[in-house]
């Protein structure tokens, strides 16, 4: 009986290690992935950042120049105190940034911009609203980060624009509102930022809080594509393959992964990566689908460390080797990787690679069976029949 049991178990070994296939869940999944990853960017244009170029820019008129060392601090503090806007957004960003001789010290920072912003600067407010939403010298309050993005956002400020419509979409700080999501990407894609033309993009591809148009979002991942963003060159490469909004047109599908993949997008790596595998839109050639796979699993793209890892297993495209084969399946089974895991239990069990560990088998069937995978739940009765020692 338990040669059986055994043989059973290699038998799912030889099924899972001997078919490589387009395991990333499809377009919908690429598509809604790229999405959770985009609307999340709010936090990356930093206080640090909105400080920083603003030390660069050339004022004119009243404003002050903080990049001038021949300007008196005295002078500026008493500008600042006497209600010059100004003046108490250059104090700000110096006690922000600790520049000219004055301590780091985001909470005099906060009180000087918001001096800025009660007297109704743009910038000023934009920034109170990144303080807010940071917690950065003072307690993190999305409710109070909408407020002045919006007052900043009405004055035509691209990026609280696009941040405000985070908020609303996410639904934090305020009750989710994709029509208002929409609305405020729109005001600041027009303006021509590119975060805000991808996010409405995906806007109108899933329909939330627009009608639903194809042709629409093309329209606003061309305009992010032509200022080089590698999210919307990936997804207009997804629409030339599949149709969607244009033409099925796999050659323009591949001209656009390979001007995504080569900017280092990491999905973009492992779609090209399966054009040259499969031929579409591109001369087959197994090479170059090993190099853009190799390139993508680099980067910690889960799907592609899996296809190295059958690579690797089964001497496909390279040198066969259990060892590379046991480390990428664990690259991608750490990503959650339902298939991966299910391989990495496999090799425990007793495949080649690695010490037999059943308890391992047991814990990494046991993460597969949760993300659903049903060969993991049938290895699991057959184990535990086996092997009950190893199941906890």
């Amino acid at each position: 009986m338990p040669n059986i049991l055994v043989n059973t178990v290699l038998l799912f070994g030889l099924f899972i290690f001997s078919n490589v296939t387009n395991t990333y869940g499809g377009v919908a999944d690429i598509l809604r992935n790229q999405e959770n990853q985009n609307v999340q960017q709010q936090e990356n244009i930093s206080t640090k950042e909105v400080t920083e170029n603003n030390l660069t820019k050339k004022k004119s008129g009243n404003d002050v120049e903080v990049s001038n060392e021949d300007d008196s601090l005295n002078e500026l503090f008493q500008e600042a105190e006497q209600g010059d806007i100004n003046a108490q957004f250059a104090i700000g960003m110096m006690y922000h940034l600790g520049e000219r001789g004055v301590e780091q010290n985001y909470q005099e920072a906060f009180k000087w911009f918001k001096k800025a912003a009660e007297h109704g600067y743009g910038i000023a407010q934009f920034t109170i609203g990144l303080m807010y939403s940071a917690g950065e010298g003072t307690e993190q309050n999305y409710h109070e980060a909408l407020k002045w993005y919006k007052k900043a956002a009405e004055q035509g400020n691209a990026l609280a624009q696009f941040n405000l419509g985070v908020l609303y979409k996410n639904g934090e700080g305020v009750e989710q509102n994709h029509q208002e999501a929409a609305k405020w990407y729109q005001k600041a894609a027009e303006q021509g930022h590119v975060r805000s033309q991808v996010n409405l993009g995906y806007m109108y591809n899933g329909g939330e809080g627009v009608v639903q148009s194809y042709q629409e979002a093309l329209k606003w991942f061309n305009k992010a594509a032509e200022q080089g963003d590698t999210d919307a060159q990936l997804v207009i490469g997804i629409m030339h393959e599949n149709g969607f909004g244009v033409g099925q047109n796999k050659e323009e599908a591949v001209r656009w992964y390979k001007k995504s993949a080569e900017q280092g997008n990491a999905n973009a790596q492992y779609l090209l990566g399966e054009m040259y595998e499969d031929g579409k839109g591109v001369e087959q050639n197994d090479q170059e689908a090993f190099k853009w796979f190799n390139k993508s699993a680099e980067q910690g793209n889960a799907d592609a460390q899996y296809n190295l890892c059958m690579r690797y297993y089964n001497g496909e495209w390279v040198e066969q080797n259990y060892q590379e084969a046991f480390a990428w399946c664990k690259k991608a089974a750490e990503q959650d990787h339902a298939i991966a895991q299910l391989g990495l239990g496999l090799f425990y069990y007793g495949n080649k690679g690695v010490e037999q560990n059943k308890i391992m088998s047991y814990e990494w069937w046991m993460k597969a069976a949760r993300n659903g995978n049903e060969k993991a739940q049938e290895l699991l009765d057959i184990l535990c029949s086996e092997s009950p020692w190893a199941c906890k």
